[in-house]
């Protein structure tokens, strides 16, 4: 686990610890909560855009035949 470090006002802080004692924890495990949160859903965002593609993909694939491109037969002028 790494460390984060960062600067809040005084007046938030003193809001966070209020929030941590009423639910019996700290600002710490509260953070560390709310980043694991925002991780698992960003990768949740990147799944569902994967699955989103794949779907689009599907439905607007054609059948190319039996052709066989080359990059040099693509570039031939």
């Amino acid at each position: 686990m790494c460390q984060l470090t960062l600067e809040v006002d005084e007046q938030v802080l003193a809001q966070a610890e209020a929030v941590a004692e009423t639910e019996n924890t700290t600002v710490t495990t509260l953070l560390q909560h709310f980043v694991e949160s925002l991780a698992a859903r960003s990768s949740g965002r990147t799944e569902q855009a994967g699955q989103r593609l794949q779907a689009t993909f599907a439905k607007l694939s054609r059948d190319m035949g039996d052709r066989q491109w080359t990059r040099e037969s693509l570039y031939e002028r």
